[in-house]
């Protein structure tokens, strides 16, 4: 199977991602405002931020449909979407949006954390997510998220040397000439066997982002754990029920798309330094990052049992309405 095969299967999965996303994401963030009862104030917040930024990065992703692919000690970030026209520029734009919606999105399920944490540890800091200084926990997310976007511009905009590279794979892979298409690259190492180290910055503050977050998500997942476990017994039952349910929903928020999605994702950017001499479609993982922002909100309505009882009754709801509208048609033609 050829390598725009590839792409085009890839296109698809996205696409595919991209309609879940919207379909599950809207509902969930429906289900938060206007149907469950018991989760409100800050939680509902972040819930349906969380869902917001999902929206947003399926949008960003349905439009640009970004692809990895990696040779040897080279590794390509690009699109081959047109957008009628559009320039690089703003093609390169777009290319950084979806890099950029990527890292908030993992940011913000540190806030995450962070929340669920001061609330369980009886923080008074907890105070900081109200109100206007809530916008300290947003700075954060941007500030990340302007980090990795600006290490993928200043260091992986491609170069002479670099397109070099990927001149002929390209022509020969996907039909394209490398100076028409919006691209970044990390070529490790130079012909002459020396590295270069823009790429090594550019692939390592990615890195960085993503091992920060995660390492922060440990930590707080850990000591969570160790307060539930001591502290559950001053806790009502209905409490202690819900914060295990909160609790648990983070887990697997995180551990599911870290998996499938992020733990490859590290694995691409390290493969150029490891000098396979070989060339691999890794592009194919991140149409399936499409779907994270689905993972997340399913993982959110199964876990918490506020959401299964609002759908159990939202169905309900219809099926009574939809009743009572035969009914009436019935009557209608007595």
């Amino acid at each position: 199977m050829s390598s725009l095969q590839l792409f085009d299967i890839g296109r698809t999965i996205s696409n595919l991602g991209f309609i879940t996303t919207i379909i599950v994401n809207i509902f969930l963030i429906y289900l938060t405002i206007w149907r469950v009862k018991r989760i409100v104030g800050t939680y509902r917040k972040l819930v349906v931020i969380s869902a917001q930024i999902g929206l947003l990065f399926s949008i960003v992703d349905y439009i640009i449909h970004p692809y990895f692919y990696s040779f040897d000690n080279g590794l390509i970030y690009f699109s081959l979407e047109n957008l009628n026209g559009a320039s690089n520029l703003i093609l390169d734009f777009f290319l950084l949006l979806y890099s950029g919606m990527f890292s908030t999105m993992v940011c913000f399920m540190t806030v995450q954390y962070i929340y669920r944490y001061m609330i369980l540890n009886s923080d008074p800091k907890v105070k900081y997510f109200k109100g206007c200084r809530f916008l300290i926990f947003i700075g954060y997310c941007l500030v990340w998220g302007v980090f990795h976007v600006g290490g993928i511009w200043f260091y992986g905009s491609p170069d002479n040397e670099s397109k070099d590279y990927f001149r002929e794979t390209m022509i020969e892979k996907y039909n394209v000439n490398i100076d028409d298409i919006s691209s970044f690259m990390v070529v490790v190492f130079t012909s002459s066997n020396e590295i270069r180290w823009r790429s090594v910055l550019c692939a390592g503050g990615i890195v960085i982002n993503l091992t920060t977050q995660y390492s922060l998500m440990l930590v707080i997942g850990i000591r969570m754990h160790l307060i539930l476990r001591h502290n559950l017994n001053s806790f009502s039952e209905t409490h202690r029920k819900l914060q295990k349910q909160f609790f648990t929903t983070l887990v697997l928020q995180i551990s599911a798309p870290s998996l499938t999605f992020h733990i490859p994702m590290i694995l691409i950017l390290v493969a150029p330094y490891v000098h396979l001499k070989i060339s691999f479609e890794t592009g194919l993982i991140i149409p399936f990052f499409s779907f994270y922002p689905s993972i997340d909100s399913v993982i959110q309505i199964f876990c918490v049992t506020e959401y299964r009882h609002s759908m159990k009754k939202l169905v309900d709801d219809m099926m009574l309405t939809s009743n009572d509208r035969s009914a009436a048609i019935q009557l209608r033609y007595l």
